[in-house]
């Protein structure tokens, strides 16, 4: 993903108006990231939000993210 590709998320794709994460848990290991956490805040559309989620990351071997992906958790019952 290029710059201009993740200008387009954060600018109009993204769903987040506003709010906070909170980092719980942060693993790293070799070229592998995995972070826990949660997040409170705004969606832009005006509803409130409040969700844990998981990033799993990928770095190339200058530092640099080249694969994340999230999850949100949602309860089925």
């Amino acid at each position: 993903m290029g710059a201009d590709a993740l200008r387009a998320f954060y600018e109009g794709e993204r769903v987040i108006e506003s709010g906070r994460h909170s980092v719980h848990t942060l693993v790293l290991e070799g070229d592998e990231g995995f972070v826990g956490g949660s997040f409170e805040g705004v969606l832009k559309n005006g509803d409130q939000a409040s969700l844990e989620f998981a990033d799993l990351f990928r770095f190339v071997p200058d530092g640099k993210v080249s694969f994340r992906q999230s999850y949100f958790y949602a309860p089925l019952v």
